[in-house]
């Protein structure tokens, strides 16, 4: 069996929804990129927000790995919710993209202010967007 070492990542996208194409399995819509998350000016924290996306492009990778997203509070390190764990497999090509999607449902922000959201491969972090929840 191959020893598994880390992708590295090409590309990773925080949005409302990553949309392939079914006729291009190469071919994915990002729509709703997003920086910040504005939620109501009355809204009583923590807020849900319905749905995120996070959509990873990664190459180099060896063997079977876990990958996870992890939503953390910046200020705290606290991780605060995540997606499930995906098995991802990587070919014998170490030139070949692989990509995945993630998506979180009902994401709770116990307040407003900054948070990671990271891509996490075998339990380490290989990627990091920042993400600002703030009243409007």
């Amino acid at each position: 069996m191959t020893a598994s070492i880390d992708p590295v990542v090409r590309l990773m996208a925080v949005c409302e929804r990553a949309v392939p194409d079914p006729e291009n399995p190469h071919k994915v819509d990002l729509r709703g990129l997003l920086s910040t998350v504005l939620v109501d000016a009355a809204a009583v924290f923590p807020v849900r927000v319905p749905q995120l996306s996070v959509y990873v492009m990664m190459t180099g990778g060896r063997g079977v790995g876990r990958a996870q997203i992890v939503v953390v509070d910046a200020d705290t390190e606290t991780d605060q919710f995540g997606s499930a764990r995906h098995e991802i497999r990587f070919g014998s090509d170490p030139l070949a993209v692989v990509a995945r999607s993630f998506r979180l449902l009902n994401c709770p922000f116990p307040s407003a202010g900054l948070y990671l959201v990271e891509f996490r491969y075998n339990e380490h972090v290989l990627a990091s967007q920042p993400l600002i929840v703030k009243r409007r």
